[in-house]
């Protein structure tokens, strides 16, 4: 009898220490993992970070942040501006991939700035033609006009000027050391563009 006690409390025992709970719960798989492609990104419309130009890139980084325009290059125009000329990758594609990352790229056009081309050609007047004397032109197209007479021509940096002076709106003949020269003026728009970027994928 006693034999049989201490058997049955060995199998009490030992169904006491079995395992509690049922199949053993398996880990969570982590959520980040390798980055996917987006599903209409292609090697025609995606360019590697690597590729773009110190200025694109500079500019892409900006846009991280808030966003980058792209203007002409001139000192008439904010410091916080890049040159439209490298502004055409991220019109040539869609997107842009960054250690595994895409990122979307928009660019948008939001404005112009305006640009001026003198020109100033010898000329025969008669004597009651309206002729003004280069050092009687106001200040602000002295120097422009002085440098279109002695090279033919001379571009004002963009953002110099937003609309056309009025002195070279009212004056056509300048006289300057003794020669007369006809006055044109040749007024273009450059158009500036707006940077954003996201992450996607």
């Amino acid at each position: 009898m006693r034999l049989v006690i201490s058997l049955a409390l060995l199998l009490v025992l030992a169904g006491c220490s079995a395992p509690v709970g049922g199949p053993t719960d398996t880990a969570t798989p982590d959520p980040t993992g390798t980055p996917t492609t987006p599903a209409d990104a292609t090697a025609a419309n995606t360019v590697d970070y690597g590729n773009l130009s110190t200025e694109a890139r500079a500019a892409f980084e900006a846009a991280l942040d808030d966003s980058a325009r792209f203007a002409p290059d001139s000192p008439y125009l904010a410091n916080d501006t890049y040159d439209v000329a490298a502004a055409d990758v991220f019109s040539d594609h869609a997107f842009v991939r960054r250690d595994g990352t895409y990122y979307a790229v928009s660019l948008e056009h939001d404005g112009y700035v305006a640009s001026y081309h003198i020109q100033a050609t010898s000329a025969t007047v008669s004597r009651d033609a309206p002729v003004v004397v280069l050092g009687n032109l106001s200040a602000d197209v002295r120097d422009e006009v002085r440098s279109a007479i002695e090279n033919g021509s001379h571009s004002v940096p963009p953002g110099r000027w937003s609309s056309l002076p009025p002195a070279l709106e009212d004056h056509e003949f300048v006289r300057y050391e003794g020669e007369t020269y006809r006055l044109s003026t040749i007024h273009g728009d450059i158009p500036t563009f707006e940077l954003t970027v996201r992450p996607v994928g």
